[in-house]
This record gives structure tokens, C-alpha cells and sequence, in this order.
């Protein structure tokens, strides 16, 4: 990437009152895909929690990479969206892959449970 980001993301559908935040672009259109949620790629685990979230996400899904540098990401993002009035879930990917696309790959294996946990 050539300059700074700032508080931008790569912006794969447009927000509604739900929005999920992945690290790469791969993994966010994986978890479209998978999940049926609008996702934005943060570009990196360290910028996951400096994007600019639109006001009206009530419902914000974080799609760490399942590894430390995931883990710290994900616990900066909670404490930097947190607002009256809007949910944030941090939402691994299935046990034993790293990240939404690793499950992807493997046909979706894990998802279900997951489907059935959020329902």
C-alpha cells in the first residue's frame, strides 16, 4: 500500500446496520460469502481498530485472524467502537483454521456450527 490509510478501509459492500471488519481483502470476501454480512478489509490487524465506522452500524462483527496479532487487534477494536447503542461480537473462524478464508477453502467446514450458535 502507497501512503497512509488513515481511517479508510477496502469498502466490499456498503454498511447497514450490521457491518463486520476482517484484516485482508481475501478474508472479507470469504466471510461474505459464508456469513451473508457486509465486510470491510482493514488492510492489517494493527488497523482494525482505526477504521471509521459509519454511525448507524448498531451490530459491528470483528473477523480477527485467528493468531496473537488477531487476538490484540481484536481486543483494540472492541475498546475503540464501543458506543451507546451497538453491539460488537468478535467472531473467530472455525476451529482449526487461521482465518475466513482458510474455512472457505476447506467447503465451509465449521461454518454451520457457527450459523447455528449466532441463530
Amino acid at each position: 500500500m502507497l501512503g497512509r490509510p488513515g481511517q479508510g478501509a477496502v469498502i466490499l459492500a456498503p454498511a447497514n446496520d450490521t457491518l463486520g471488519l476482517a484484516e485482508g481483502i481475501e478474508t472479507a470476501l470469504s466471510a461474505i460469502l459464508l456469513l451473508d454480512i457486509p465486510v470491510w478489509a482493514t488492510l492489517g490487524n494493527e488497523r482494525l481498530a482505526h477504521i471509521a465506522i459509519p454511525d448507524t452500524v448498531t451490530r459491528l462483527i470483528l473477523l480477527p485472524d485467528n493468531d496473537r496479532g488477531g487476538r490484540i487487534g481484536a481486543a483494540k477494536a472492541t475498546d475503540a467502537y464501543a458506543m451507546p447503542g451497538r453491539t460488537i461480537e468478535v467472531l473467530w473462524p472455525p476451529q482449526g483454521f487461521n482465518d475466513w478464508n482458510d474455512a472457505l477453502r476447506a467447503g465451509g467446514k465449521g461454518v454451520g456450527d457457527w450459523m447455528r450458535q449466532a441463530a
